[in-house]
């Protein structure tokens, strides 16, 4: 025998469209506050920005010199050695593996302050591109990304770095 259910007995509380915008409401809503969750530690804006690399540096131009916290940044897992070559010094530039031992990254320069340290540099691989990361750093503790952004193009000094940070037109943040 088969129960016949009117409609009223069913206990359908959402309807199909109904159930589809919360969903996409949840799913709005999940996006939000990953990225609320991510932006602060990954880009700084307007004047925190601006005054992020204010203060006295130290310019490095030996990767083995850096923080052995930021050198543990651009060490690959399961490797010993950085993943940086110093300025001048050949690297994987392009996508074409020539050596398989160059490392993708070259350094243009580092400073570093008493808490922080500036790593300016370039990636070779498909799209060769320049990068600034600043970290922040304390002895025996790991280093603490604070910013990074891609720039168009090299910064010759940490002056030049300065000034194409406050320009945001010539920074796209990470």
């Amino acid at each position: 025998m088969v129960d016949v259910v009117s409609a009223n007995q069913l206990d359908i509380s959402t309807s199909p469209r109904r159930t589809l915008l919360s969903m996409k409401r949840a799913v709005i809503g999940i996006a939000l506050l990953l990225v609320l969750a991510y932006v602060p530690f990954k880009s700084l804006w307007g004047q925190e920005r601006q005054h992020m690399l204010d203060g006295t540096f130290t310019i490095i131009t030996d990767a083995r010199q850096l923080p052995a916290s930021v050198k543990d940044e651009f060490t690959p897992q399961g490797s010993s050695s950085m993943d940086m070559a110093n300025p001048g010094e050949k690297f994987q530039i392009t996508d074409v593996v020539v050596d398989k031992k160059l490392p993708w990254n070259r350094l243009i320069f580092a400073a570093l302050s008493s808490d922080k340290c500036i790593i300016h540099y370039e990636r070779g691989g498909r799209a060769h591109s320049y990068y600034a990361k600043v970290y922040g750093v304390a002895p025996k503790q790991r280093a603490t990304l604070l910013w990074t952004g891609a720039l168009m193009q090299p910064a010759c000094n940490l002056t030049e770095l300065r000034s194409m940070v406050a320009n945001s037109a010539n920074v796209h943040v990470h």
